[in-house]
């Protein structure tokens, strides 16, 4: 993965200093590395080793968000101010259900619960 695919999700400000270890300014090759090789880790531990095939596109999905969750840990933001913590304990826990067999890709949605009420404002009087 390349890091300017994770712009639109990580601004390249926030981007450059999660990764500027030493901080001159410039993201560290050896920092994105070890994001990388620990977002790898993940996936490799939920299936026992490479993800299969038929997986691969669920496991890049999994992950460009374990990097995103890496990165903004790197930066501070961890726990509930991490916006991509509850998406990769999730997206964890699927990749263990699909290697367990308990899931399968066939037909698969995942099912979707919006338990608050949408924050937009209300439209009356702005429509002419």
């Amino acid at each position: 993965m390349d890091q300017s695919e994770l712009l639109g999700d990580m601004p390249q400000a926030l981007l450059t200093e999660a990764l500027d270890d030493n901080r001159d300014g410039i993201a560290d090759d050896d920092a994105w590395a070890a994001v990388q090789a620990a977002a790898e880790e993940r996936i490799r531990s939920a299936f026992g080793g490479e993800a299969p095939e038929r997986h691969a596109l669920v496991a890049a999905h999994a992950r460009k968000t374990f990097i995103l969750e890496i990165l903004y840990n790197r930066r501070g933001f961890t726990g509930e101010a991490n916006p991509h913590t509850a998406a990769a304990s999730r997206l964890e826990k699927r990749l263990e259900a699909l290697a367990a067999g308990e899931v399968s890709l066939d037909g698969d949605t995942e099912p979707a619960f919006i338990g608050q009420p949408a924050r937009i404002a209300g439209l009356k009087g702005n429509l002419a």
